[in-house]
This record gives structure tokens, sequence and C-alpha cells, in this order.
């Protein structure tokens, strides 16, 4: 069994540390579906606002007192979880590459692992029946992908009742890359373009819904045991095949800023490094806090089963 690192022995690597924040994959959409807030304490509280439309009575008689209005908040508390993934570097491998960096390699490699499983749990959490109390299923003649569907007006359903629910306009729509497919081809969305455009983009469907961007989930798993000599498990997009999403996201993240998510979460990665004489070699750790929450659930709408 290899040694355990002193404390003194480990090192924050600051250097490896900006690698990782520089690193991006353009396929992860979580961080634009969920904003991060910048966090320093690992659980805190939230403030949370109510719905309060009720117009009060504000004539006020000459002579006489201003109204009371008593101005309501809640709390919510975040605790952020934390994810971490290690490799070591033998001596061997370090000596015989002459590439690059190999612990800049190893640092990428093991943070596009933990944005993997940052993805997969913001999906988890966001495209559920259970996460938004506006949501609607479609089926039969509703279906993206028969002809006698129209997904404009369906979208244009859930942005009405947003507005009526919550009082903010859409500005963001999520469709995993089949519902995306779908929609490119349906004949109702390419009669509204089939004299202006020769090609279907993300951004013509969200010019054609009405909001500043569509995202399209790729991002795709493996379910097979980690370790496992032969792949058994089945490869599928995080984001499902047959659902979509249409919300709020705020423009400048913050606690005070309405939103339908946030990510909570450390402002960057931290890597450390040790060195491992009984292994004989070089160690490097990514570790990243965060929690992703679901926090004005009446700005976003949930659409389940569109096409099949």
């Amino acid at each position: 069994m290899a040694s355990t690192p002193l404390r003194s022995a480990l090192h924050t690597d600051q250097l490896l540390s900006n690698v990782a924040v520089k690193y991006e994959n353009k396929n992860f959409i979580y961080d634009k579906l969920f904003p991060m807030v910048p966090v320093k304490k690992q659980t805190d509280l939230y403030r949370t606002y109510d719905r309060n439309w009720v117009i009060p009575e504000t004539t006020r008689a000459i002579g006489g007192l201003a109204r009371e209005h008593v101005f309501s908040i809640g709390t919510a508390s975040y605790s952020l979880g934390k994810q971490a993934l290690k490799s070591y570097i033998p001596d061997s491998a370090a000596e015989n590459y002459d590439i690059t960096d190999l612990k800049a390699d190893v640092t990428l490699d093991l943070v596009e692992k933990i944005k993997m499983k940052m993805e997969t749990d913001c999906a988890a959490n966001f495209l559920t029946t259970s996460s938004w109390s506006l949501n609607a299923s479609l089926g039969g003649d509703e279906l993206w992908v028969t002809t006698t569907s129209t997904p404009i007006k369906d979208f244009d359903t859930a942005t009405s009742v947003i507005i009526a629910n919550s009082g903010q306009q859409p500005n963001v729509a999520l469709a995993p890359q089949a519902v995306y497919v779908a929609l490119k081809n349906n004949s109702s969305i390419a009669d509204r373009v089939k004299y202006t455009s020769r090609e279907m983009t993300p951004a013509i469907i969200s010019g054609l819904l009405g909001i500043d961007e569509f995202l399209i989930g790729v991002t795709h798993s493996d379910s097979s045991l980690y370790g496992a000599s032969v792949a058994s498990g089945a490869v599928t997009n995080v984001w499902g095949s047959n659902s979509a999403w249409v919300g709020y996201r705020a423009p400048s993240p913050g606690f005070f800023q309405l939103s339908s998510g946030y990510m909570f979460a450390r402002p960057k990665p931290m890597v450390k490094s040790w060195r491992d004489e009984e292994r004989e070699a070089t160690a490097v750790e990514v570790d990243q806090e965060y929690q992703f929450k679901i926090v004005a659930s009446l700005t976003g709408y949930f659409m389940n089963g569109v096409i099949a």
C-alpha cells in the first residue's frame, strides 16, 4: 500500500490550477444553464423572494399617514459537495514524455472527468418533471416528429405560462441532440425559413422561439463499470433524448438576481501535487466543490415526451 503524503509535503500548484481554469470543453453547457455564483463558505444561506403581485392601497389622505407595506424575504441554504480525482505520474513516464508537460496533460484529463460529473449532475437536477412545477407532456399528433406538430407554438405556450407565473421573459432554451435534430427537420419550422436560409442553426431556432440562446445537450457518458476491461454499458446522452426546457438565466449572476438555477461553487478548482517516493511517482489531485440549485422554479418550463 502506498504511503499517505504528509500535510507538509502537499503543495497547491498554482500553475496547474491556472491550467484547470483555462481549460474549456465547448460541449459542456452546465454553466450556461446554471450560472456560477462564487462562494467562500462550504455552506451558507441565500435569499429567496416570494411572488407578491398584490397591489397595495397607496392613496394617502391629506394629513393622513402613508399605508404600511411589509417587505418579506425568505432564505434557503446551499451545501457544497466536494468532487476530487487524483492520478500518479511514474518517473519513467515523465522521463519518456517529450510531447508537452505531462503534469499539465494529467491535470486537464482530471478536470475533464470532474466537469463531466458536473455536467451529469446538472442534467440530473435540471431535466426532470419533478424539478419544475410548470411542465407539460406531449403525445400523439403533438410529437415534434409528426407533420401536424407545432413546436414553436408549444414554446410560445411555455413562454406565456412563465411570464404569467413569474413575470420574467424567458431567455434560454435547451434540447438534447435528438430533439434538436427533430426541430431542425420539423416541417412547420422549416417552412418559416425556407426562403431566407439554406441551413437550420441553433441561432435561427432561438430567433424563431424569441429567446437569446438555444443550447444543445450533446455530452455522452458510458455506464460501464469504471476500470472494466470490456465496455458493457450503454453510451447515452446525459441530457436524455426526449425532452426540452425553456427558462430564465440571470445576465449577471448573484445572490440578489433572479434565475432559474445557480451553481454555487468555489471560484476555481484546486490542484494539489506531491511526491510519493514509495510509488516513485508524482501525484496530481484536482478538487472542485459545488452544488446545483433550482432557485426560481416558476421561471422554467419543462416539456417531456416531445419526440416519442
